[in-house]
């Protein structure tokens, strides 16, 4: 829902043109540090999904669904496996993907 009150958007349009220079996940939660040292910060919701980011390679789409797990859309072809894109993730920084239900495998 959008609060009637917009006013406080006004540091998020100050961002505009800036680069985001470290993108980090860590339980749901997606943290964005932006060239000129201001940061925004995510927290999942535990009914609904709390973000997304498009673009980028080679995920194309990461969503944190509601729960605060993620859900990756990888452009590879074949995309990578459930322990290879937690490595990756690991490897850029991203933080540590939550481990999948033995449903999932």
């Amino acid at each position: 829902m959008i609060a009637d009150d917009l006013s406080g958007l006004g540091a998020v349009f100050a961002l505009a043109g800036e680069r985001v220079e470290r993108v980090a996940t860590t339980n749901g939660t997606l943290v964005l540090e932006f060239s000129d040292g201001s940061t925004i910060r995510c927290d999942p919701d535990p009914e609904y999904e709390a973000w997304q980011v498009v673009g980028g390679d080679p995920f194309g789409l990461v969503i944190c669904t509601g729960g605060g797990e993620l859900a990756i859309w990888d452009r590879r072809e074949p995309p990578l496996s459930s322990e290879e894109a937690r490595k990756l993730f690991r490897d850029l920084g991203l933080g540590p993907l939550p481990p999948e239900s033995p449903a999932n495998d």
